[in-house]
């Protein structure tokens, strides 16, 4: 005799995507430039907060800070130069289909 196990539906669950960042050129000493952010929740559940962690090249620096956000510079190693780096935690809800932006 042959069993069957009955089906079971897959739990919802997040599928976040971010979107394209384009590279950053002609930056001057002295000058700033912004990099906005957009984040896509593809799946099927709210995601209730999320990280974000960037780093930049030495000489670089954030204009500002945020509370959310804890900033450190990863030393050099290898082949890879030093870098500061920011992780920022973002504490909004973000809903299946809908984006979001910096």
């Amino acid at each position: 005799a042959l069993g069957a196990v009955p089906a079971l539906a897959a739990d919802p669950e997040p599928d976040l995507g971010v979107g394209t960042i384009a590279p950053v050129k002609g930056v001057q000493p002295g000058s700033s430039f912004s990099t906005p952010l957009t984040f896509l929740n593809k799946g099927t559940a709210e995601v209730p907060a999320v990280w974000v962690t960037y780093a930049v090249s030495p000489g670089l620096k954030a204009d500002e800070t945020h509370k959310n956000c804890t900033y450190y510079t990863t030393p050099s190693y290898d082949e890879m130069p030093a870098s500061n780096v920011a992780s920022c935690k973002i504490e909004q809800p973000l809903k299946p289909g809908v984006v979001y932006g910096t």
